[in-house]
């Protein structure tokens, strides 16, 4: 067997009894929480990061950055992510069909990140715009 390759102080998990073995410490989000500043930042981005910080919760953050699902309008980031009536899209409002098979939300979701960029520091106000877009339950 050999050993798993280490990146950025962190071992590889090559078996899923590895991942459960820890249990509440090999979450997402207690491995988010135990890298350094600037690993979460490499790892994720300065925005995307930062998001997370605030409290936004990692899966939406990340899936939002699905391939092709991120466009610019306008020097804005925004995704398509997660917009339909299954998703976030009925909190967004504004539900119309566009021959997909479900109501897509109108209201543009900005990226995790360009609203870290919008809001500056103002985090009431980030804690805000994260819960309005979905990226905070």
């Amino acid at each position: 067997m050999s050993i798993p390759q280490e990146r950025d102080g962190h071992a590889a998990i090559t078996r899923t009894r590895e991942w459960r073995e820890d249990g509440a410490n090999r979450s997402p989000r207690a491995l988010f929480d135990g890298m350094t500043r600037a690993q979460q930042d490499k790892a994720f981005g300065k925005g995307d990061a930062a998001a997370i910080r605030a409290g936004a919760d990692i899966g939406r953050v990340v899936n939002a950055r699905r391939r092709g699902q991120v466009y610019v309008a306008s020097g804005y980031e925004f995704t398509r992510d997660a917009t339909t009536s299954r998703g976030i899209g009925r909190q967004l409002g504004e539900l119309a069909k566009q021959g997909g098979r479900y109501r897509r939300s109108q209201v543009p979701r900005p990226t995790a990140a360009q609203l870290v960029n919008a809001v500056g520091e103002n985090r009431e106000e980030l804690v805000r715009q994260l819960r309005r877009f979905g990226y905070l339950r």
